[in-house]
């Protein structure tokens, strides 16, 4: 029974209120949190510039495709006016505008008493 009056562990007892050392652990631990914050907020930027980097490409290179298809040389075009001989029927042309060859000229326009300028 003499056992039961020692206290059952060495330890010293716990403190009512808050530790000491906690609020310390913190202000010291708090530079690192900070840089792995950072480092995680920088992590997530360089993955997002990838994508975006990735989207422009796709976007540059389709842009590429509808100017070709837009400005671009028409090879079925070139090749078919290529294979057909070149229109000869000067009839089957169309009539430039203005004077036309072997027609008389069209008489002046009177002017009925009006001063030329």
């Amino acid at each position: 029974m003499a056992a039961a009056s020692s206290p059952a562990c060495a330890a010293p007892l716990l403190r009512d209120g808050p530790c000491p050392v906690g609020p310390r652990l913190a202000v010291e631990f708090e530079p690192w949190r900070q840089a792995g914050y950072w480092k995680a907020m920088h992590d997530r930027a360089v993955q997002r510039e990838a994508l975006l980097q990735q989207e422009i490409e796709q976007l540059r290179a389709q842009l590429r495709l509808r100017e070709q298809q837009l400005f671009g040389r028409k090879t079925e075009a070139g090749s078919a006016a290529a294979l057909t001989p070149p229109a000869t029927n000067l009839a089957a042309t169309p009539r430039r505008r203005g004077q036309q060859p072997g027609r008389p000229r069209p008489s002046p326009t009177p002017t009925h008493g009006y001063a030329r300028r």
